[in-house]
């Protein structure tokens, strides 16, 4: 628990200087490994729901996901409590999804990727993170990703897999 209030406490100090912040994450467990668009698994229902509580007083202007269901139900319930529609983006394309949120003039977005997309977007947007890409059994992970107009964006990474249920 000491950990959760200690990440509310670094996610309210950098968005307050921030310009931009973007909280990125990995879609949660998917049901199966045959189908390209699969949903997610009972457990990552469950997890979908935890981010959701996790994250249910943080205030949330832009929400954007793969073209993929398991994406989209990851980050679902933060989406709908604060009345968004969830926005598609191409998977690897960092400066593309920088531009539509630097355009829509949104302050504090939600991104939901994948194991082998997540790393391009971190890397497009801190470059000194030199992020590889997630193991396919990597789930859990909060990136936050703060950009300041007059200096490098800073990254931060909780990994919430152990007690965030």
């Amino acid at each position: 628990m000491r950990i959760f209030f200690t990440f509310l406490l670094l996610f309210a100090a950098m968005g307050s200087q921030a310009q931009i912040k973007v909280v990125l994450v990995r879609h949660s467990v998917k049901s199966d490994n045959t189908s390209r668009d699969p949903d997610l698994s009972a457990e990552g229902k469950n997890y979908a729901e935890a981010l959701g509580r996790f994250l249910e007083n943080e205030s949330f202007d832009g929400a954007y996901a793969t073209p993929f269901k398991r994406t989209h139900q990851t980050i679902e319930k933060v989406a709908v409590k604060n009345q968004l529609a969830i926005r598609d983006y191409p998977p690897v394309d960092g400066k593309g999804l920088l531009a539509k949120i630097q355009e829509s003039g949104q302050k504090s977005v939600i991104v939901a990727g994948h194991s082998n997309t997540i790393h391009h977007l971190i890397n497009y947007f801190v470059p000194e993170a030199k992020m590889e890409e997630l193991d396919e059994s990597d789930y859990g992970k909060v990136f936050l990703i703060s950009f300041y107009g007059d200096r490098p964006a800073s990254l931060f990474v909780l990994n919430t897999k152990d007690w965030i249920k």
